[in-house]
């Protein structure tokens, strides 16, 4: 009776080992989560890593948030020109502008994309909250736009 015990403790562990040396880094990254803190965190896989070609730091009041467009108009227009205001509203205050990307329209289609950086429109020190304008030259059959805000890699 006591050799069948030992024989199965023996078995179970050895399989015990061979599950724990086939699954470490899984299991590493698992305990690591349960130790931090942070588990359901998103995290970087080793896939992603060979994309990464640059690495920003940012200061505390640099935050880069969401950032939502709203309430879009044309303020003033003209032949060739017209003056658009949008809404941009961030989901935590930061001192970090977004580049706008504006889609110009001509019969319902997207012909033309604008890109515009936060340095080529006037805004305050912070964004919450805040109304922008941004003039445009239009071409000829345009008539309606859309607009959405990103952080792109360079940043400023």
């Amino acid at each position: 009776m006591k050799g069948l015990f030992i024989r199965w403790t023996v078995t179970f562990a050895a399989i015990g080992i061979a599950i724990a040396w086939a699954f470490f880094p899984q299991i590493r990254s698992v305990a690591a989560d349960w130790y931090s803190g942070n588990a359901g965190m998103p995290t970087l896989q080793d896939s992603d890593l060979a994309n990464i070609r640059n690495i920003k730091f940012l200061g505390r009041d640099q935050i880069i948030t969401d950032v939502r467009v709203s309430d879009l108009r044309v303020v003033a227009a003209a032949p060739g020109f017209a003056t658009i205001a949008m809404t941009l509203a961030s989901s935590e205050p930061t001192a970090l502008y977004p580049s706008l990307r504006i889609y110009l329209q001509a019969n319902h289609r997207t012909v033309r994309t604008l890109v515009i950086g936060p340095g080529d429109y006037e805004h305050q020190t912070s964004l919450g909250n805040e109304l922008v304008k941004v003039s445009i030259r239009l071409q000829p059959g345009e008539t309606g736009f859309t607009a959405s805000a990103f952080y792109d890699a360079g940043g400023v």
